[in-house]
């Protein structure tokens, strides 16, 4: 299936056109600007420099968070009028799964996107094989790092753990791990559209299909506005 990817809910947004598990195009990047500044153009790059148009385009693989609210917000929304322009088919995907998904390891795979303040939305997987969804162990989970240590320790090793939150916070993991821990390079520990995209169409392939008039961000948390909201209402 000629899917077209679509992510922004990181620093690192981008698009890529993927046939079945094969990358047809791609771009991303990983700049200060707005991902709205940049998105349409993306995918108008990849369409065109692929030789396609965009009626060629079969499905729509979206990540939908977690990550930056507005980021999110874009991409999906994005993905949601694409899918309703052309009549083709969406799937959300969550970042944390794209990352493990090509990710090989005989232990665990731990994705860790930072959400500030010691904190990390996270989520632990084994891999399964080449083209598999990655199996999910560990619930999807806001939580400060040192409880997110403590459940993997548990867990089985080696440990890889991949994502800006690990980054973030790779002298705690260091400590805790030690020769246990394998750590991706940034280059490799971003959610790509490639593996959204891929991953996307392994989900459809199993029957796995989005309605976009339903897809819903995956934020994992009140933003900051609903946050004091709530706290005046309690008061």
């Amino acid at each position: 299936m000629l899917t077209l990817a679509i992510d922004t809910s990181t620093s690192v947004g981008g698009v890529a056109i993927v046939d079945d598990d094969r990358l047809v195009a791609a771009c991303a990047l990983n700049v200060k600007r707005t991902h709205s500044e940049r998105l349409m153009s993306m995918v108008e790059r990849v369409v065109s420099d692929s030789d396609l148009k965009v009626r060629d385009i079969e499905a729509i693989a979206c990540g939908v968070g977690p990550g930056s609210f507005t980021g999110v917000r874009i991409g999906v929304s994005a993905a949601k009028c694409l899918s309703y322009t052309l009549n083709i088919p969406i799937v959300g995907v969550c970042g944390l799964d794209a990352m493990a998904f090509s990710v090989p390891s005989d232990g665990t795979v731990v994705s860790m996107i930072d959400a500030k303040h010691s904190r990390t939305f996270t989520a632990s997987f084994t891999y399964q094989g080449p083209g598999k969804e990655p199996l999910r162990i560990c619930d999807y989970s806001l939580e400060p790092v040192s409880q997110t240590i403590e459940k993997t320790l548990r867990l089985k090793r080696p440990y890889l753990f991949l994502g800006d939150g690990s980054l973030a916070y790779s002298q705690m993991l260091y400590e805790s791990f030690g020769d246990d821990l394998y750590l991706m390079p940034h280059a490799m520990s971003v959610v790509s559209p490639c593996s959204v995209g891929v991953l996307g169409n392994v989900m459809m392939a199993a029957g796995h299909f989005d309605d976009p008039a339903l897809l819903l961000p995956f934020y994992m948390r009140e933003s900051e506005p609903e946050i004091k909201l709530a706290g005046r209402e309690n008061s």
